[in-house]
C-alpha cells in the first residue's frame, strides 16, 4: 500500500451530507451475489460472513446507483467503478481479501472524513491510522489480506476505487 498524496480540496461537501442521509445497499446481505456486474465480494467472502453469525448487516455499500453524483477521479485517467463504504459505529468488515477476478489494476483507498480514535483499516500488517480527509492510498495485491472496524463514536467513510488497466 503506497501513498500518494491529499486530494481534500476535490472532495465536495454535499457528497458528504448525501452520504450520511443515505442508507445504501446493507452489505453483506442485500448484495446481490448473482448480478456479475455489481458483484461486492466473491464466494469466499460471502461464507465468511456467514461464519460471524450475525444478522448481515457488517456495512452500507453506497454505488452511484443510489447516491444523486458521479465522481470523477483526477489520479485516473482510465476505466475505473467506484463506490463508499459506509460504517457505523460497531460495524466492521472481517479480514479478508478481494482474490484476482475483483482486481485487474489498481484499488484506490481514500477516506472522506478525518480519522477519529476507533476508526481502524488495517491491510496486511499494517494499520492506517490518523488519516485526514482526502488522503489517498493505491495498493494493487489483489490477494493482500485487508479489513476495517469502527468502535469509534461516528460514522465513518471511505471512497473505493477500482481500475481495470494496468498496475502501477
Amino acid at each position: 500500500m503506497r501513498f500518494l498524496g491529499n486530494y481534500q480540496e476535490w472532495i465536495k461537501p454535499e457528497w458528504i451530507e448525501k452520504i450520511l442521509n443515505t442508507e445504501g445497499c446493507v452489505a453483506p446481505r442485500d448484495v446481490n451475489f448473482s448480478d456479475e456486474g455489481r458483484k461486492a465480494m466473491h464466494e469466499t467472502e460471502r461464507r465468511m460472513y456467514e461464519v460471524y453469525g450475525t444478522n448481515g448487516e457488517f456495512f452500507n455499500l453506497l454505488e452511484s446507483n443510489v447516491l444523486d453524483f458521479d465522481i470523477n477521479p483526477p489520479w485516473i485517467n482510465e476505466e475505473f467503478h467506484w463506490w463508499v463504504t459506509k460504517m457505523k459505529p460497531g460495524q466492521f468488515i472481517p479480514v479478508h481479501s478481494d482474490g484476482p477476478k475483483h482486481m485487474t489494476g489498481n484499488r484506490y483507498w481514500m477516506p472522506l472524513t478525518d480519522w477519529v480514535p476507533g476508526h481502524i483499516f488495517i491491510y496486511e500488517d499494517q494499520s492506517v491510522s490518523n488519516y485526514k480527509a482526502g488522503d489517498l492510498w493505491v495498493y494493487n495485491e489483489a490477494m493482500a489480506m485487508h479489513g476495517a472496524i469502527n468502535i469509534g463514536h461516528t460514522t465513518r467513510l471511505v471512497l473505493q476505487v477500482s481500475t481495470f488497466g494496468e498496475h502501477t
